[in-house]
């Protein structure tokens, strides 16, 4: 019977700094997990160099569902991608009920992008992403985006 994930990081065979690393607030990671004075393994943004990252896609909603029915993912160090005052996103709502802090995958990317100096990366990123952006609000409008 093959082990799964879990069963090898709790027998110690995978090394820490080998285990990818979750994008995640770590503020939910514990009150998920019960415990709201515990610290989740929180890594800094110097600690991400060489390590995988996994990133959950979908509505916050539906990314806090598979936090809390994946024991796997409970396991894993988290970062929190923390907001910056100089990066240059445009807000538009794409679902309803989105959170005011909160960011969708592709902006979630860019701003990591903008903290590991990959700046010129997450720029165009965020182009294209407010391109589609301004695609979908003009198509719920019935209109056509100029240029």
């Amino acid at each position: 019977m093959a082990k799964n994930m879990s069963d090898d990081n709790a027998d110690g065979l995978i090394a820490p700094e080998q285990l990818p690393v979750l994008l995640f607030p770590a503020r939910f990671a514990n009150r998920y997990q019960g415990q709201e004075s515990a610290l989740h393994p929180m890594l800094s943004i110097e600690q991400l160099a060489g390590r995988r990252l996994l990133l959950l896609d979908g509505s916050w909603q539906q990314v806090r569902k598979m936090y809390r029915q994946s024991k796997i993912l409970q396991h894993l160090p988290c970062f929190e991608i923390p907001s910056s005052a100089d990066f240059p996103m445009e807000t538009f709502s794409l679902r309803r009920n989105q959170q005011a802090d909160g960011f969708c995958s592709a902006q979630a990317i860019a701003l990591l992008l903008w903290h590991m100096a990959e700046k010129t990366q997450a720029k165009q990123l965020l182009e294209a992403f407010n391109l589609f952006g301004r695609h979908v609000e003009a198509s719920r409008n019935n209109h056509f985006v100029k240029g």
